[in-house]
């Protein structure tokens, strides 16, 4: 158990229990002139990416114990956009003070003769000297991620231990500090990243990656990925004009990750768009049992799909229709989970679009604008 005491000013002390496993809060202790009140949380769910408290009680002062259960959620309806934004306006023309543009676009060549986006780059040590890494750049990454071997070699001191959830299901991190992460003429500055263990994912690689750029990186650019050219372009906000012939479909961050909302055999869900995928369409087993997906379905088992924390089970199939941005894709391979751990056991999303079906376009990510541009191919 972990307990933080806040003292505010001119206000009483609160007291907040954390789980030491999942960080979540345990329970709040606070004292009024009634006497001391206690808010304990007994279950915590999932909402479009954000955790709330599903169940809880209230005790006051001993006299009085309230036991509160959550039925439903509901957005509002003029909840600003800025919300979900990185800091800078929309266009981009401003941006955070840690990433420095040399160039309006900086291209790289994919190094991996795979679906999997790894570039070349450099990541500064504990003394500040440059050091060439490879580099996977995962939009289903929603933070920064460097190999926990590569951090200490590097001289980078992991501070604190905090909880991921991944495909498999849960994984340990701690945070490091990164001096300086440079691509070409893009250099990122001074920003807390995430130390995680890549064993089970070096496999996937003949180049294995020591870091993972994710949100903290993508949400200061516009990532350009040329499947068929072999090649990424990470464009300066502020000067990007999307092409006149592309497909424009709002995106919605779910934990840092960019979500877009798409049709399933006419069932609605939003999906993850996750360029650390290889797959084509992996649902998930909330939604899978929702609508019955397996019912005379022709599969097949399928090895595990690997990732931070673990191995999820799957069955491989088709599925009939996939919607999204005036687009109709007939008969796409899809993956239908039956994990109830990790990320594919949650039930407020319909699952992730993966590298092998978004190999079909070129895809512009534009994290500061909220959209994912296509153009097919």
């Amino acid at each position: 158990m972990l307990v933080l005491v806040l003292e505010p000013l001119l206000a009483k002390p609160l007291r907040i229990e954390l789980d030491t496993r999942t960080l979540l809060p345990v329970a709040t202790t606070f004292r009024t002139a009634d006497g001391e009140q206690r808010q304990t949380f007994i279950e915590w769910s999932w909402y479009e990416g954000v955790r709330v408290s599903s169940r809880s009680s209230l005790d006051l002062a001993g006299l009085v114990s309230l036991q509160t259960t959550l039925s439903s959620v509901s957005r509002v309806a003029h909840r600003p956009r800025e919300f979900f934004r990185p800091r800078g306006n929309p266009s981009g023309t401003t941006l955070p003070d840690d990433i420095r543009f040399g160039a309006p676009v900086i291209e790289a060549p994919l190094i991996e003769d795979s679906l999997h986006l790894t570039i070349q780059g450099f990541i500064a040590d504990a003394e500040g000297d440059e050091v060439s890494v490879t580099l996977l750049v995962d939009t289903g990454a929603g933070a920064n991620f460097v190999d926990a071997g590569v951090a200490r070699r590097l001289g980078l001191e992991g501070i604190g231990e905090v909880p991921t959830l991944g495909v498999g299901g849960r994984a340990e991190s701690s945070f490091v500090r990164v001096s300086a992460l440079r691509i070409g003429e893009v250099r990122l500055l001074e920003q807390n990243w995430m130390a995680s263990d890549f064993s089970t994912i070096r496999s996937w690689f003949s180049n294995p990656p020591a870091a993972v750029l994710g949100y903290d990186f993508l949400s200061r650019t516009v990532l350009e990925v040329d499947y068929a050219g072999r090649t990424l372009r990470i464009h300066e906000p502020g000067g990007f004009v999307p092409p006149e012939d592309a497909i424009s479909l709002p995106l919605r961050m779910d934990a840092n990750i960019p979500s877009i909302e798409v049709l399933i055999e006419g069932h609605p869900g939003w999906v993850h768009v996750d360029t650390g995928s290889n797959g084509s369409l992996d649902l998930t087993q909330p939604f899978v049992a929702a609508f019955s997906m397996l019912e005379g379905r022709v599969t097949e088992p399928v090895s595990g799909l690997r990732g931070v924390g673990g191995t999820a089970q799957s069955r491989r199939g088709k599925v009939d229709r996939l919607e999204f941005g005036g687009l109709v894709l007939e008969q796409v391979t899809t993956g239908f989970n039956e994990s109830e751990t990790g990320i594919f056991s949650r039930d407020d999303i319909a699952g992730i679009i993966g590298a092998e079906l978004l190999s079909r376009f070129r895809c512009y990510f534009d994290y500061p604008g909220h959209t994912l541009w296509l153009i097919e191919r």
